[in-house]
């Protein structure tokens, strides 16, 4: 009988240390997904962050909404070309566009090791490509399991000031691929960014 008791206890004991090593790992899975998606919000509210991201982005919509034809147009035209066409120029118009000050260099060792780049300023093309990544990456974390969902209705409210310039850009991109570089790759933004409207469509707004 003592030795049945003494099996029964020590299963017991077992299962209760399955247990608790169960509920502690969720709890600390739980307090590292709500950590990580407090510091995306905090991140997004920070005075820098909104310097240099958010008000050049927002800038950039109303020239996009706003600006006088036909000078609208070239605008859109000039933005979406950072991600679309970019297969179908050629060398020199890829060095001229992309790095305005450049020139043939005598010693491209010391070019590549010993100059210092210039990092006080950027441009808009350097601040929206920022805040894309910055939705793409969120995104990416919420379908690996590591942002705590029900925490995203304040990013989910922060993402709506721009959802609309998103949308606008997406079919742009789309309609300037179709048109003239069929044989170019959207970038993987413009799908990240749909997929997460639909997640705070359908897993969070709905709810607000």
């Amino acid at each position: 009988m003592l030795p049945l008791l003494s099996f029964i206890t020590q299963t017991i004991l077992a299962v209760a240390a399955v247990v608790a090593t169960i509920l502690i790992y969720k709890f600390q899975t739980n307090k590292s997904k709500k950590e990580r998606t407090l510091e995306f919000s905090q991140r997004h509210q920070e005075i820098n962050f909104y310097i240099q991201i958010l008000s050049p982005v927002w800038k950039m919509y109303l020239k996009w909404k706003y600006l006088p034809s036909p000078q609208r147009e070239e605008y859109k035209r000039a933005i979406a070309l950072g991600w679309i066409g970019f297969e179908s120029q050629s060398p020199n118009e890829i060095l001229r566009n992309w790095i305005p000050d450049f020139e043939l260099k005598d010693d491209y060792y010391s070019d590549h090791y010993l100059s210092k780049l210039n990092l006080t300023s950027q441009t808009e093309h350097e601040a929206l490509t920022m805040y894309l990544e910055f939705w793409s990456d969120f995104w990416l974390s919420v379908q690996q399991g590591l942002i705590q969902r029900r925490l995203c209705l304040v990013l989910a409210r922060q993402y709506q000031y721009h959802r609309q310039f998103f949308y606008e850009l997406r079919n742009f991109i789309r309609e300037l691929k179709q048109k003239e570089y069929p044989d170019d790759q959207l970038p993987l933004w413009i799908t990240h960014t749909e997929e997460l409207e639909n997640f705070f469509d359908q897993k969070v707004l709905v709810k607000s």
